[in-house]
């Protein structure tokens, strides 16, 4: 089940990007802000539905902060695919969780492992050669 999830991410993430490049040919990032909660609040009746399986809809203050750094970091790569490439900024910025993870290591006491380390070392190279 964990890499059905994996792999639609990656489709959707990968669609997201190219539909937004598309999209940035006619509308300036801040409409396509607005459209992006347009449809997001016409998705609410499917949202509460199903919450209504989930035991709490408590709303804390993180899923605030959260949802504020998504459309913050949303909006800078829309201004940044609007004018540069999309598959230099799209791999560029998709190097974020290599801070993800430095900050759970902190946070969450995760603990760092050889495979990952060799693995932040190999995202490392591909941001350092794709930013050339």
């Amino acid at each position: 089940m964990r890499f059905v999830l994996i792999t639609i991410s990656i489709l959707g993430w990968s669609l997201w990007a190219i539909f937004n490049k598309l999209a940035l040919q006619k509308l300036h990032p801040l409409q396509m802000q607005i459209v992006g909660c347009i449809v997001g609040i016409s998705l609410v009746p499917l949202y509460m539905y199903l919450l209504s399986f989930v035991q709490t809809t408590t709303i804390s203050l993180n899923t605030v902060l959260a949802s504020i750094c998504a459309t913050v970091a949303g909006f800078a790569y829309l201004i940044g695919i609007r004018d540069g490439e999309l598959g230099t900024i799209s791999v560029l910025t998709s190097a974020y969780p290599l801070l993800t993870f430095a900050m759970s290591v902190f946070l969450f006491n995760e603990r760092i492992t050889m495979v990952k380390l060799v693995g932040i070392i190999l995202v490392l190279i591909g941001v350092v050669v794709i930013g050339r």
